[in-house]
């Protein structure tokens, strides 16, 4: 079932939305997760923000990509 419902979510012919391409979805669910969890400028104390800081949710989304990449496939 679960799989019938991701098909219809990527499927234009199946959606009454139009659908959205699954490289798009993905794009779009990768600068989400920068543009919240990636610190940009100064942080409060005048220190410049890192690039990338140790996240949980960017490697649950890091890891949520490559499920849906892999699982997929198989």
């Amino acid at each position: 079932m679960a799989k019938k419902n991701f098909k219809e979510l990527f499927d234009p012919k199946e959606s009454k939305w139009g659908g959205i391409s699954l490289p798009m979805f993905l794009a779009a669910l990768v600068v989400v997760a920068i543009v919240v969890y990636v610190p940009f400028g100064l942080d409060k104390e005048g220190n410049p923000g890192s690039l990338l800081r140790p996240n949980f949710l960017i490697m649950f989304s890091a890891l949520a990509v490559f499920g849906l990449l892999f699982g997929e496939m198989g």
